[in-house]
This record gives structure tokens, sequence and C-alpha cells, in this order.
């Protein structure tokens, strides 16, 4: 029989009008007085698993503050290479503005309770899904550069979910009509990319909720 979690034997336990307590007691108590042997036998309890939200949010957070790697030599030969310098300084400056974003980003989808670790999982599939998480660990496949897109990814997938999560909870009354519309006809599109304008401002949104 069952209690609480818990297998006692034997087996042949007559528990009428007992509270499962009671009855757990009245039994192991009258086997021992008896001379029984009696098993009890701790029921395997799942364990609890870690909040995937959690644990995907914070392994995003480190992916993002890895270094970006990027070679200097790779874009001039010297530093008196004008054109190769701008070249690499205007690299790096995207490369830092996919982190201002990517921080963004994740403080909108954690501080966002209706995005479970589901959702969030589900969100993966964006950017190519190149960017994927296995339940324990992120892992990365470069499409040609390392350096330009690992933060990339990650705005990507960011995005998507708030994208999902926006798209479901939209209320269509709250749209607006579009002009290429008939009068009346609501475009959701663009009242869910009117939202994301207002809410991280155009750079942002023109980058990723287009």
């Amino acid at each position: 029989m069952n209690i609480n979690g818990l297998s006692v034997y034997p087996s042949q336990m007559q528990a009428q009008h007992c509270t499962p307590l009671a009855m757990l007691k009245h039994h192991v108590t009258g086997a021992i007085e008896r001379g029984e042997a009696v098993a009890i036998v701790a029921k395997p309890v799942a364990a609890k698993p870690v909040a995937a939200k959690t644990a995907i949010v914070s392994a995003l957070r480190a992916f993002i503050r890895q270094r970006p790697g990027l070679e200097f030599r790779n874009y001039c030969s010297s530093y008196a290479d004008k054109a190769g310098r701008s070249a690499y300084f205007k690299e790096l400056r995207g490369i830092t503005k996919m982190l201002h974003d990517a921080k963004l980003l994740l403080v909108a989808v954690e501080s966002e309770a209706g995005i479970t670790g589901q959702a969030l999982s589900d969100a993966f599939s964006a950017y190519s899904g190149r960017l994927s998480w296995d339940g324990a660990r992120l892992d990365y496949v470069t499409g040609q550069y390392w350096p330009t897109e690992y933060r990339s990814s990650v705005c990507a997938v960011l995005a998507s979910a708030l994208w999902n999560h926006k798209r479901d909870t939209l209320i269509i009354d709250e749209t607006e009509a579009c002009p290429d519309h008939a009068p009346g006809v609501k475009n959701v599109g663009e009242a869910m990319r009117k939202y994301f304008r207002e809410r991280f401002g155009r750079g942002l949104a023109s980058r990723w909720f287009s």
C-alpha cells in the first residue's frame, strides 16, 4: 500500500475510518509488536527541475559576456592602414551594440512572467537554429564569423520569445487600422512593431522586430 509516498509491507492492512497517518502508525506498530519485519521504502521523488527560464537566461548572459576575439590583423596589416583600421573599429562598434541590445532584451524577457522556460526554449529556432539549448548548456554553430554573430544570435532568440509572447497576448481591439487595408481591418503585425518601437526605441526595434 502507498501512503504519502511510502510503500508499506506487509500489504494485508485493514484500514477503515482511519487517516493515512493513523493507518501507517497502526500497521507499523502492530507489526513490530508481533515481531514481523516491516519494510518502509521511500518512494523515489523526482528532483524538481531547475527553473528552466532562469537557467537559460543565466547561460545567455554568460554567453554574451564572452570576448569576441576580433583579430586586428584580419582587417589590416599595420596600424597605418587607415581603411583597415576603420573597418576594424566599425566591426567592433557593431559587436558592442549587439551586447547592449542583448542586455536590454535579456532584462525584458526576464521580467515577462508570461515567457516560460518552454517558451524561451522554443525561441531557439530563431537565427536558423544555430544557437541551441540542450537543457543544460548552450551550443553555437558558426555561420561565417563568430565575433560578429554570437551576440546577434542571442538577440534573435530573445526577440523571438518576446514577439511570440506579445502575439499571443495582444488585444486585437487595441490594434490600429492599417492604411493599406480596408477600413476596420486590423494589422496585428504593425501593432506589434509599434509596441516594440515604443518599448525599445526605433534602433533596436528595427534590428530585431521588423
